[in-house]
């Protein structure tokens, strides 16, 4: 019936995907151990009244949110860069693979946009963003990076082997495209992620 809450006859068939749980809900048991952890005791303790929802893979603050932090800093990308190397330290980000994406501004807040390199790839669906108000008090951040990547990066399979394995079972295909550098994917699993080496591509 309608209610049954089966959903699978509206995917597309010939989607192709990593994740085997994408409406996983947070574990709160869990979410209250990692909130238990001396690193995050010790920030609200330096910083006030924060909230936040972790990473259950990577152990890292998905999103922590709270009273605005003032960071000295005459521009968005250095305050960001300050914060992260003062007030949240005792994360251990991997600052040195982290490249700059951009600043985005609204009316009221600036938003700082990273995303993190594994040996010079980029790791996909990485974002450390830190948000502040426009004279610079931090008030958001989210560190969706990782520091226990442990991944060769040389590929087990050639590009024209991706491509035929991602055509597999695709009728009338027009046009594939694929991405020329690799890339490194996170895969969520049970509190950590599995990574690997993956071509992009477009079919």
């Amino acid at each position: 019936g309608l209610a049954s809450g089966h959903v699978k006859h509206h995917e597309d068939p010939l989607r192709k995907t990593f994740i085997s749980n994408s409406q996983q809900l947070p574990d709160y048991a869990y979410q209250q151990t990692l909130r238990n952890q001396l690193v995050w005791q010790n920030f609200v303790k330096n910083n006030g009244r924060w909230n936040v929802i972790f990473n259950e893979g990577s152990g890292m603050p998905h999103r922590a949110f709270g009273q605005p932090v003032s960071v000295p800093g005459s521009d968005a990308r250095t305050t960001a860069m300050t914060f992260m190397s003062t007030n949240l330290q005792e994360f251990k980000i991997p600052q040195g693979s982290l490249k700059f994406r951009s600043v985005a501004e609204g009316a009221k807040y600036k938003y700082v946009n990273f995303y993190q390199e594994y040996q010079g790839l980029e790791i996909l669906y990485s974002q450390v963003q830190i948000k502040m108000t426009h004279d610079y008090r931090v008030m958001q951040f989210g560190l969706d990076c990782y520091n226990n990547i442990n991944l060769s990066t040389q590929p087990m399979l050639s590009d024209a082997a991706a491509i035929q394995f991602a055509s597999n079972n695709v009728a009338g295909v027009l046009n594939v495209t694929v991405t020329p550098s690799l890339k490194v994917l996170p895969v969520p699993g049970y509190r950590k992620n599995d990574f690997h080496l993956v071509y992009e591509i477009i079919v």
